[in-house]
């Protein structure tokens, strides 16, 4: 039998509000959840599930894992994928883009839904476009008529300034800059303390190092480091 049951969850799709401490509706609001579960019960997990208990702190929140050798984590029990029912709203924990997407993508397969998780310092602009299963750290800064892909990161301390894009299961690290109009594709990683500026397209599946800046734009599957950033190999 299923563990997991559903309370008063009315919506296949989960987007938070509250940004900031104001109370701009982003469609549809969900002002509590029963029961979340948060997939993956490593560091970054615990980043998203302490989160959701600021944000709906009423809530259970229990982990999802298939790796971890506890049967619980924070004094949260941990429970096999297996044990996951239909209709249970499912916070990304995974901060791996190859490992999250993976886990992303059975989970919708699945049409289980995938809860946007935004800490209460987070400050997102009402015009920005969020995608399912999003994180939004503390402190972090999403800007106006900034678009998030699905299973998107923005950590903790990051900036995506206005008109921005964050493609599917990409990773804004803690503390990186995107400038106005920048568009990082699916799958990209941006490391702590980098930036990207203005207009700078970084292909899909990239990996900008940390502590680099972006000045020009960046080739799918490639690695850039330095200042100004180099593809890996041209560094010198």
């Amino acid at each position: 039998m299923p563990i997991f049951k559903l309370g008063r969850v009315k919506h296949p799709i989960f987007v938070d509000s509250a940004w900031s401490g104001s109370e701009v509706r982003v469609e549809p609001l969900i002002p509590s959840l029963d029961l979340i579960a948060v997939y993956g019960a490593g560091g970054h997990g615990r980043a998203v599930a302490e989160a959701a208990f600021l944000r709906w702190p009423d809530s259970e929140i229990v982990y999802i894992d298939d790796a971890c050798l506890s049967p619980a984590l924070d004094g949260r029990p941990v429970y096999l994928p297996e044990a996951l029912s239909p209709g249970t709203p499912v916070a990304l924990g995974i901060g791996d883009n190859a490992a999250r997407e993976r886990v992303g993508r059975w989970l919708m397969d699945r049409d289980q839904p995938l809860l946007l998780v935004a800490h209460p310092h987070a400050s997102f602009s009402p015009s920005a476009e969020p995608g399912s299963g999003l994180f939004v750290g503390p402190n972090a800064v999403v800007h106006t008529g900034a678009r998030l892909g699905a299973g998107a990161v923005v950590n903790s301390g990051a900036v995506v300034e206005h008109d921005a894009r964050v493609g599917d299961f990409a990773h804004v690290a803690p503390g990186a800059v995107l400038g106005g109009g920048v568009f990082i594709d699916s799958g990209v990683l941006v490391g702590l303390g980098a930036r990207v500026l203005p207009g700078v397209h970084v292909g899909e599946r990239a990996v900008v190092a940390a502590g680099a800046v972006v000045t020009e734009d960046v080739e799918p599957e490639a690695t850039v480091v330095g200042v100004p950033a180099r593809p890996v190999g041209q560094v010198v």
